[in-house]
Order: structure tokens, then sequence, then C-alpha cells
């Protein structure tokens, strides 16, 4: 392909065609609005509205969303051999777009990311180095190599904490004062959760899917196995979700609502166990984005 006579739109197709596969873009913005949405409502005073920081709110998701591409085109770089040996069909290997046309566009994000950042404060600034610091430490999979590589859920749970600085990142743009109290805390490890819950998720994979080099939690747990830890996760998120509901402002609807998306997470799961088909595992995977982006919502509507 002669990337020098492409024209604009043709790259802009590429990047659409680019997304589908490897960065839903509905789905992280969605997503990234709700846990922003919900980290500006534990992070403001108890007598304060996140209605009265719009700007705020507007400004952290453009950095989530541009932080998340960041990771994404990181990960491209990283996995590039090994996703041409395993997974040969995925919009780089198969020349949808290249990884230099990535890494311009991730550059651009960068640059406006830092500017967003710094016109906040110095603590929020701080934490935006230490996540992108870490980011480019995991990109070369800590110095370590297939050592580390083969360490499959170490290896995993390493790359997780670039996303829990970045956590902090949040409570700092909307409150460069805030102080570890019980709400934040709880609220962290609820958000640790519930990212977990769709990264699981999202290496839960049919038998077809599955490669000779057991890179999923189903090819390590089996479906059952997986679908179980599946459901405990969502679970956990549950509990702390209903605690967090408890210290700001309990409601029957609120919590109604959070027993209604655990139901389908349990539906989902029973849906993935009994079929193995590519819908089984769209249905799994979308149950745990659905849950995740419905009980960040839940909490977030508690405080307007």
């Amino acid at each position: 392909m002669e990337r020098n006579t492409i024209t604009n739109k043709r790259v802009i197709k590429r990047l659409w065609e680019y997304q589908k596969e490897r960065f839903p873009v509905l789905f992280i913005l969605i997503s990234g609005t709700a846990v922003v949405l919900s980290s500006a409502a534990v992070s403001i005073g108890a007598s304060e509205s996140i209605l009265n920081i719009p700007l705020k709110i507007l400004f952290a998701i453009i950095v989530s969303f541009l932080f998340m591409l960041h990771i994404r085109v990181i990960d491209e770089y990283r996995d590039y051999l090994f996703d041409s040996k395993y997974h040969n069909d995925r919009p780089v290997q198969s020349g949808v777009i290249s990884l230099k046309e990535l890494l311009i566009i991730d550059i651009a994000g960068l640059f406006l990311q830092f500017i967003i950042t710094a016109s906040f404060s110095l603590k929020a600034s701080i934490l935006w180095f230490a996540a992108f610091g870490y980011t480019i430490v995991s990109g070369n999979d800590f110095f370590l190599g297939n050592k580390i590589k083969r360490k499959f859920f170490l290896y995993n749970g390493l790359n997780l904490i670039q996303l829990f600085i970045f956590q902090f990142y949040l409570y700092t743009l909307f409150n460069p004062n805030f102080t570890l109290n019980i709400l934040l805390f709880v609220h962290f490890i609820f958000a640790v959760s519930n990212l977990f819950l769709v990264e699981f998720a999202r290496k839960m994979k049919v038998t077809k899917q599955e490669s000779k080099v057991k890179d999923t939690y189903s090819s390590r747990f089996g479906k059952k196995g997986a679908s179980l830890i599946y459901i405990f996760i969502a679970f956990f998120s549950f509990i702390l979700l209903v605690y967090s509901l408890m210290i700001i402002k309990p409601g029957i609807t609120s919590l109604g609502a959070c027993f209604f998306f655990l139901d389908i997470i349990v539906i989902c799961s029973l849906f993935y166990i009994i079929n193995d088909n590519k819908i089984s595992e769209i249905v799994v995977q979308g149950g745990a984005a659905l849950f995740y982006v419905a009980t960040h919502l839940i909490l977030t509507l508690s405080r307007i």
C-alpha cells in the first residue's frame, strides 16, 4: 500500500476500521465519561453538585479518552511481533493502519493532555506524568522481556497499575486538596474492581477464538471457571457500590438498579456457559461493559 498517496478521506476510513476492532470509540467515550462523573461525585464537597463543574468534567473526559488511546498505541507497539505471529488478521498486521500513523496521533494527544492538565494544578500534572511514565515502563515489558510475560496473571495485573495512578489523577483534577477518606477509598477499590471486570471479560473467549499460547482467562480457567470469577468480580463491585450509596444518599431506586445490573451479569454469564459461539462472547463482554457504565452512573446520580 502506498502510504504517501493516501488521501485524508482514506485515512479517516482506515481509522474507522481500526477503532471498530481495537479501540471502540463510542464505548471508550461512554465508559470514560461514566468514570469521570463518578470520580467527580466522590471528590467534590458533600454540599456541592457536579452540575457546577461542567468545564472540569469536559476536560477530564478529553484527557481520559486520549490517555486510553495512548495505552492502546503503546500496546500495539509492545505486542506487534506477538500479534503478527498469532493474530495476523488485526488492523496493524493486515495493513489497515501503520504503527507510525498511530504514533503521530498519540503524540498529538499527549501534547493536548499535557496542556489541559498543566492548566489545572501541579499535583494533577505530577500524577499525569507518573501515569504516563508507567505506560512507557509497561510498554517495554518492565524491561524484563519474556520473563515477565510468561507470568500471565502478574503481567496483566502490573499493566493495570497505570490506570490506578490515572484514577488518582482524576481525583486530584477535581479536588487538588483531596484527602483519602472512606468514600474515596471505597470508590477507588470499586473503580479498580469494575475495571478488572471489563478487562477480565475482554479475555473471555469461545473455543474457536482461543490461541495456542493460552493468553485468555477462559483458556486458563475454562468457560465455567472464568464465568464464576466474572460473577464474583461483579458481586464485589456491587457490594462496594451499595456501601458507597449508603454513605452518600441511599434510596430504594438506586439500590434496586444495583440488583438489576448484577442480575444481568449472572444472565450473561449463564448464556456464555451454555453457548460456544461468537454471540456468547459478545454477550458476556457487553454485560461487563453495561455493568461498568451503569454502576458508575448510579453513583453519579446520587450526587446531583
